[in-house]
């Protein structure tokens, strides 16, 4: 019975919210499942716009692709683009179960890049706090990811970084802008697999719900910077 009776005990201490607590997903074993290393090449080599035309490629494929969101939305923050970033990282951690355990490392040149973004949105700040978990400097991921909770309130993205940071954000009520943000959530619902297009350096901003509506461009058409 004393065995019984600990393994019971044992079953109720385990936390809540595990995704922590089970083993990490090598990135390198994902990378290579959906074909992903000439984009993590450019990537590695600080090109950042080609890199994101190449996760954006392989999200358009047919089948369970939703890892590629991240890399993807890494490209897309170190080129600039830290508010198309974010609905990125938002719709990874709502349709990819694995979000919160894919082990990445991140190099010199795209900490240096990471360092120069200036987000000023919520999604950019989401964007920065998740970027920084991966680059290990958690002093700078807290800053960015209270920035997040103070415009977004403690939704399942803030709480999702707060977990992977390993400490608890304070929960700060949303502002009064929040009834303007879009919901991602519903939309990510509606749209599981839709991928918006990526705007070339000095185009207009395109990331919003907008962007959601407008046609994709297909594997086969090129795009240039």
């Amino acid at each position: 019975m004393s065995r019984i009776w600990g393994a019971l005990l044992g079953a109720l201490l385990i936390p809540w919210g595990g995704a922590q607590d089970e083993a990490p997903l090598k990135y390198s074993e994902i990378s290579e499942q959906l074909g992903l290393g000439k984009a993590d090449a450019l990537l590695r080599d600080a090109k950042y716009w080609e890199a994101a035309v190449e996760y954006r490629n392989a999200l358009l494929q047919p089948g369970d692709r939703e890892a590629a969101r991240i890399p993807f939305a890494l490209a897309l923050l170190a080129h600039g683009n830290a508010d198309y970033a974010g609905q990125e990282l938002r719709r990874a951690q709502l349709l990819y179960d694995g979000f919160e355990r894919l082990s990445l490392e991140l190099n010199g040149s795209f900490v240096d890049q990471l360092r120069k973004v200036q987000p000023d949105s919520p999604d950019g700040w989401g964007a920065c706090a998740y970027a920084w978990i991966r680059a290990g400097d958690r002093e700078a991921a807290r800053k960015s990811l209270d920035r997040y909770v103070q415009s977004r309130g403690t939704d399942d993205f803030a709480r999702a970084l707060d977990r992977m940071s390993g400490k608890p954000v304070e929960a700060v009520p949303p502002s009064e802008k929040k009834e303007e943000l879009t919901d991602l959530q519903e939309k990510a619902e509606k749209l599981p697999t839709a991928v918006p297009p990526i705007p070339k350096p000095g185009a207009p901003e395109v990331a919003g719900p907008s962007s959601f509506r407008r046609p994709m461009i297909l594997k086969e058409e090129t795009l240039e910077p």
